[in-house]
């Protein structure tokens, strides 16, 4: 799954990339509009990147972000920064990262810190940088919250998608709901437009793409699948 952090190194890549100083300007712009402080905090606290990369401003961002969100949990960054007990050398080889959750890797430091920073992994590395179910349960909430039902109000309309995607699994085959999706509703923006099919590799379709949304500045991009 393609978390928050994991959509900062891409955007990174692409920033990196040789091009046209047109190109490059509206790049820029497309990233600042799509990056946000929990971004970077979630690029910072992912031990596969642990912010490098990220300039003094973003990585101050990142950091106030998180002093903000939990103060509690400064104390236990600035240990995990420096590398220092209880993170050990070993929880930051390469080959356990890639093959470990970025929440499952903090869980496992249980009491070892601050309820406050499982508590801000977990919220920041479960919100999906993906449209593809973002765009589905739009599709549903849009049958629910129709202009006749306006005033339902987020948390109700969540569960009535709930229901509705239940009785009608569509191509799952079952009645399989994933609540993780349902409550991704709630607490993400509605402007996410998606160019995972075209590939990051191919400069010529993300210039395309950037052209054709250049003007609906405050609507940010996802790179993931």
């Amino acid at each position: 799954m393609c978390v928050l952090s994991d959509c900062t190194h891409i955007w990174k890549g692409l920033l990196s990339s040789n091009w046209l100083l047109e190109e490059a300007n509206k790049l820029k712009a497309r990233y600042n509009a799509a990056m946000t402080p929990a971004h970077l905090a979630a690029h910072i606290l992912d031990p596969k990147y642990r912010g490098e990369g990220l300039d003094e401003e973003e990585d101050t961002m990142g950091m106030e972000f998180i002093d903000l969100s939990y103060p509690q949990a400064i104390k236990d960054v600035l240990t995990y920064r420096a590398m220092s007990f209880p993170f050990k050398d070993y929880m930051f080889k390469e080959d356990l990262l890639k093959r470990t959750y970025v929440s499952v890797w903090w869980r496992s430091l249980g009491s070892k810190i601050d309820p406050g920073m499982i508590n801000l992994t977990n919220q920041v590395y479960t919100a999906t940088a993906s449209c593809a179910r973002i765009e589905r349960l739009f599709s549903t909430f849009g049958l629910v919250h129709s202009k006749l039902r306006n005033r339902l109000g987020t948390k109700k309309a969540a569960k009535l998608v709930t229901v509705m995607r239940a009785l009608n699994p569509g191509s799952r085959g079952s009645s399989y709901v994933d609540e993780d999706e349902v409550e991704e509703l709630t607490v993400l923006s509605l402007s996410l437009i998606n160019i995972s099919t075209y590939s990051i590799n191919n400069k010529q379709n993300i210039m395309n793409m950037i052209d054709l949304i250049g003007s609906r500045s405050t609507y940010p991009i996802c790179l993931c699948q």
